[in-house]
């Protein structure tokens, strides 16, 4: 969204609304874009406050389903009757304490610690029933804010000739009402309440066919068609080294990003007698407790092998590992059941794109956006099914130094279609009403 917002603001007035407060010198630091003409618009705790009539009615009505089935499981007289002294001042608070648990479930300083008091509790009663209302209570409370965002947004919106609403397929309920509305989705989430989805008000693109597949699947709405994310990552050649790259946030989520089987691969190909080769893990976390944890079990699994992890590193460090590695693996989707988490496989994959416009050979899983990226099975990339097939083909490149340098080549090739050029000129079609 920030290189959309700088493309347009050559010719047009921009502005780019987020929730959080942060400097344009932040952005360009990051993204490596010059923000220069684009005004940023935040969104003020004001804007999203949840002091009104339907937010009340909405907590209450869920409230009286969680108490319900909370003492549908305890079964117990004596605390009903008890709770039933206390109830009008539970309800009486029941607002302020869902801002409190928002205000909590934000602010990246106090989270890890109320994400460690909670699970530890959870461990501790071992009740499923009562974590599942848990659950819900935290739910309501993200969609509250959700729904207040929405409205601000959606009045916002109402002074501009086009609105691109670009949070990736979250957004159905914000309700767009400029001139000329666009949606760039990522991957859609499904719709919660039918009632309170404006995404037929939308012109939607999406980030490949596989998430166009699944918007039709899931909102019941036809795509306009596919904008390919611009990945712009081409640096200086360099000799390579014996290096496989790897490079994706840190999430225990499910494992989404598949860095255990990757990690379980390379011990493999090491204890086969491949013992010139080092892997390296790339990739961002935060202090959440659950991140840490995931982070120091994946450390453990790779103790006593060439495996190395870079954490939150600089850019530049980033830059000279796609320089200088040879292979690029990805595993995203790997034993995903693609209908019940579809989100799970890649939408798109611009790691490894990014991977290719440095001269590696990706080896990564036939599936969702990656099979979009890799056209060409074995000429400019491999697409392989489980980790034995990743481990035989990564095993076929290094004895085999000449298919390699020649695939690297195709894969430069194929980064170049999937440039920040052609993205500014697809961009530039759908805004003029080309595409």
């Amino acid at each position: 969204m920030c290189q959309i917002a700088q493309i347009l603001s050559q010719f047009h007035q921009v502005d780019l609304i987020t929730n959080y407060k942060i400097s344009k010198e932040q952005l360009e630091s990051v993204y490596g874009l010059n923000l220069r003409k684009v005004k940023l618009r935040f969104l003020t705790n004001k804007d999203q406050s949840h002091e009104n009539v339907d937010l009340r009615s909405r907590i209450q009505k869920t409230y009286n389903k969680i108490k319900s089935k909370f003492f549908d499981v305890l079964k117990n007289e004596e605390i009903n009757k008890f709770y039933n002294k206390i109830e009008p001042k539970i309800r009486k608070m029941l607002v302020p304490i869902t801002r409190m648990m928002f205000d909590i479930i934000v602010l990246p300083g106090t989270y890890s610690l109320y994400e460690m008091v909670r699970d530890s509790l959870f461990n501790f009663l071992n009740i499923r029933k009562i974590r599942e209302l848990f659950d819900k209570i935290e739910l309501l409370t993200v969609n509250s804010i959700d729904v207040g965002k929405g409205r601000m947004i959606s009045k916002l919106s109402q002074n501009y000739n086009i609105f691109i609403n670009g949070e990736g397929g979250d957004c159905w309920y914000i309700d767009p009402k400029a001139k000329r509305n666009i949606m760039i989705c990522h991957f859609p989430t499904p719709i919660i309440n039918p009632k309170q989805s404006y995404i037929k008000n939308y012109e939607i693109y999406c980030d490949s066919h596989y998430s166009k597949k699944w918007v039709t699947r899931l909102w019941n709405v036809t795509p306009k068609g596919v904008l390919y994310p611009p990945v712009n990552f081409f640096q200086n050649r360099i000799p390579k080294k014996n290096y496989i790259l790897y490079t994706a946030r840190f999430i225990p989520i499910r494992e989404q990003k598949k860095q255990s089987p990757l990690i379980k691969a390379f011990k493999t190909l090491y204890d086969d007698g491949i013992t010139d080769y080092e892997l390296h893990l790339i990739g961002s976390t935060s202090s959440y407790h659950s991140q840490l944890k995931y982070l120091k079990k994946l450390i453990n699994l790779a103790k006593g092998y060439p495996i190395y992890f870079h954490i939150n590193v600089d850019p530049s460090v980033i830059k000279r590992y796609y320089q200088e590695s040879k292979i690029f693996w990805n595993l995203v989707g790997l034993n995903v059941d693609q209908y019940r988490y579809p989100q799970d496989i890649e939408h798109f994959g611009m790691t490894t794109v990014e991977s290719m416009q440095n001269y590696c050979v990706p080896i990564v899983y036939n599936k969702g956006g990656l099979r979009e990226i890799i056209k060409r099975d074995s000429v400019n990339g491999f697409l392989v099914t489980n980790i034995n097939s990743l481990i035989t083909k990564t095993k076929y490149l290094i004895e085999n130094e000449l298919v390699r340098k020649e695939m690297a080549r195709n894969a430069f090739e194929r980064g170049k279609e999937l440039s920040l050029d052609n993205f500014v000129i697809r961009l530039l079609d759908i805004i003029n009403g080309v595409s």
